[in-house]
């Protein structure tokens, strides 16, 4: 066998071995720690190629070696440094376990390695294509079975399902990811971000003063398919969802309807959020070239994202500046844009026309890095450019949505909600992003529902209300029970009635590992509104309140005035929460 095969093959068998290991690393924390992947169920055949193309390129030396002088490629040590790459690319996650250690650790199993390939070399001359042969084969054969196991599951899932209702409604939630009702035209803002939305609000009925119960994705999601607030909940920032709470998908699956999900955030409403639960048809990872070449350690470093975010000599010079060899705990993937998440649904629904649906659809593209293609038009506010246009860009998506479904006839046999699971902030507080506060522009978030038959067209509700009540609302206006789930419907506030509605609060827990000017750094996070005040408690020491209405910004903090009175709010956020 020629040295330059030798080299080849030794990368081809190291990595699907690697990405099998790393597969088996991450099933056994799951099994152990649970926790999320944040990795695809793609992965157990993406990382194999993904870490051969690394390991074929990390051969480059030995390759050019091997053409000049074939003499000095010794088997041994080419075993050697694959045996090194891996075990530096599977300790490469475990950031607990310094960098220097691990290379350490992985030069000992690099001379390990070298001395058993030395030992066992007659048996790998006869066998190693063979090896590489199978392990193709096992690659081939996952990637092929997986999405058609996925199909006769979602097959199987609906046979079983009983006769839906007569007249039965479908029901549509659009959550906009980190949309802010202040950054959204249709709530006044002097640029045209949501001209679509506006027009089709114009059909139903639009909430002034929404509030999500959290400032971040899993508690919001998670509370908007139970009712529940998020201290009610598991859902953490690294501890997903349990089974333990009832959620919409699940009464609507036993009530006979076909159930979906095309979900965009692939931190926080993937297959392992435990928002996936009841959805016989579930969207997160795409299945592309980016996806794969994700799937390894190395491709997964600081250094790497940077160089193949290059886009100048300069940006490659600042990667190469310094090897910055860190995992961002949650991974990257490959982002579905809303265009995919239009088009996957829409496919999806057209197939499934026999049933009344209810999907769920998480849209990314306002979320940092505030994506919308080149060539669309951009949104020329003062500051925050890009996350305005990223949100113009998604109202186009959803009006193409809304339009395909008028075209088929359905649209108003449909509830339709569109809204967001939190805002974002941009240096309001000298804070940006968010999850880690519970200001308003991080809490108030659009809120339309569109339901001919139930909801009148036209109106605009000014009472606060809390999101937490959706749950309530789509089983109100589907015919569910209405003990279903808790808190109220929505429908009081429309007509009046607000009895029955939810207190306005939101809550976040303290944060691990952020920065120290985070108000979650230092403790838990409630809030509570009522028709004009806005009480913050941080439970790791202070208080804040606010006129949140005429102070959009919520500059003055009225703590300090002493004609106001603290008590009330503390007596009742303690009686809400249970916590003093």
């Amino acid at each position: 066998m020629s040295a330059l095969r030798r080299v080849l093959l030794a990368a081809c068998i190291a990595g699907p071995l690697t990405g099998w290991l790393h597969t088996a690393m991450i099933a056994v924390e799951r099994l152990g720690w649970g926790g999320f992947a944040w990795y695809s169920r793609e992965f157990v055949w993406m990382a194999p190629i993904a870490y051969t193309l690394v390991f074929l390129v990390a051969a480059l030396p030995f390759a050019l070696a091997a053409l000049v002088r074939p003499s000095l490629v010794r088997p041994n040590v080419v075993a050697g440094w694959m045996g090194v790459l891996a075990t530096f690319g599977l300790l490469l996650p475990w950031s607990q376990i310094g960098r220097i250690y691990a290379l350490i650790l992985a030069v000992g199993v690099g001379v390990q390695v070298g001395r058993w390939v030395t030992v066992a070399a007659p048996w790998w001359r006869r066998n190693a294509w063979r090896f590489v042969g199978a392990e193709v084969v096992v690659i081939a054969t996952i990637a092929l079975l997986q999405p058609v196991v996925r199909q006769a599951r979602e097959r199987l899932a609906g046979s079983g399902l009983p006769a839906a209702p007569a007249g039965a409604p479908n029901v549509l939630m659009i959550i906009l990811d980190t949309v802010r009702a202040s950054s959204l035209s249709l709530y006044g803002f002097p640029y045209p971000t949501t001209p679509h939305l506006s027009a089709w609000a114009a059909q139903g009925t639009t909430f002034d003063w929404a509030i999500a119960p959290a400032p971040w994705t899993l508690p919001s999601h998670a509370s908007y398919l139970s009712g529940r607030y998020p201290w009610e909940l598991t859902a953490d920032w690294t501890v997903p969802l349990d089974d333990s709470t009832p959620l919409l998908t699940e009464a609507f699956r036993d009530r006979g309807y076909h159930t979906a999900a095309v979900v965009a955030n692939l931190d926080y409403t993937a297959f392992d959020s435990g928002v996936q639960r009841g959805f016989a048809h579930f969207v997160d990872y795409p299945v592309s070239w980016k996806q794969l070449i994700s799937s390894a350690s190395y491709t997964q470093t600081a250094i790497v994202k940077d160089l193949m975010g290059a886009r100048s000599f300069a940006d490659l010079g600042d990667a190469l500046e310094g090897i910055d060899l860190s995992i961002d705990g949650k991974h990257n993937g490959d982002e579905r844009t809303a265009e995919s998440v239009t088009e996957l649904f829409l496919a999806w629904q057209k197939a499934h026309t026999d049933r009344p649906f209810f999907a769920m659809l998480n849209y990314f593209d306002a979320h940092q890095n505030y994506y919308a293609p080149p060539g669309f038009p951009r949104i020329d506010s003062p500051k925050a450019r890009r996350y305005h246009t990223a949100i113009a860009w998604v109202d186009q998506n959803i009006d193409v949505l809304l339009r395909d479904l008028e075209a088929q006839g359905i649209l108003d046999e449909t509830i339709v909600i569109v809204t967001s699971d939190h805002g974002e902030l941009f240096n309001e507080h000298g804070l940006s992003g968010h999850a880690n506060n519970l200001y308003r522009n991080v809490l108030r978030v659009p809120m339309v529902i569109r339901y001919p038959a139930k909801v009148p067209a036209g109106q605009r509700v000014d009472r606060g209300v809390s999101l937490r009540d959706l749950a309530a609302t789509v089983a109100d206006l589907s015919g569910l029970p209405a003990s279903s789930f808790p808190g109220g419907s929505l429908r009081g506030a429309w007509e009046g009635d607000t009895t029955h509605l939810s207190p306005v609060m939101a809550q976040v827990r303290q944060s691990p590992n952020v920065s120290p000017t985070f108000p979650t750094a230092r403790g838990d996070l409630a809030a509570l509104f009522d028709a004009r005040r806005h009480y913050i408690r941080n439970y790791g020491g202070g208080e804040e309140l606010f006129e949140y209405r005429t102070d959009s910004l919520e500059l003055t903090d009225l703590v300090a005035d002493s004609a106001i009175n603290l008590g009330p709010y503390r007596i009742r956020l303690e009686r809400l929460t249970g916590r003093k």
